[in-house]
């Protein structure tokens, strides 16, 4: 049987996100994973307070440096943001982040499309800042 290219990425997609949230007995348990991996970002589907997440994700880990009494800024994080940006462009979420194969699953729903204002398409730029930078800091 032949695989194609559609079907490759979407078996990395839930190999990357079985490979993040790996702990999944921690969910009857309640308990969230503290250890060492957790200081390491994964360009995926996982959020650091998820019982099953193994990694830390890079927009929770800027969110919390930020959010953080002491504000040390974390250049860690925002250069692994940047450095996979440049090494793998945009593959890292159409191919990697199981977010696009939630997406694409979601978009096979049937149900009437509608098509969005152009300058709609920028409200995300602005909810990614309010929620993610500005918010924690003020709060």
């Amino acid at each position: 049987m032949k695989i194609n290219q559609e079907m490759k990425r979407k078996i990395v997609q839930v190999a990357a996100f079985g490979y993040s949230n790996t702990y999944i007995g921690n969910f009857v348990s309640g308990q969230i994973y503290k250890g060492s991996w957790k200081q390491f970002c994964n360009p995926g589907m996982n959020c650091y307070s998820c019982p099953a997440a193994r990694l830390a994700c890079p927009i929770g880990a800027m969110q919390a440096v930020s959010g953080s009494m002491n504000f040390k800024l974390r250049f860690y994080v925002i250069g692994f943001v940047l450095a996979l940006g440049v090494v793998f462009g945009r593959a890292i979420c159409g191919f990697f982040c199981p977010f696009g194969l939630i997406q694409e699953l979601i978009y096979k729903i049937p149900f009437p499309k509608k098509k969005l204002w152009k300058w709609l398409t920028y409200v995300k730029y602005v909810l990614l800042a309010v929620f993610v930078v500005i918010m924690p800091v003020l709060l």
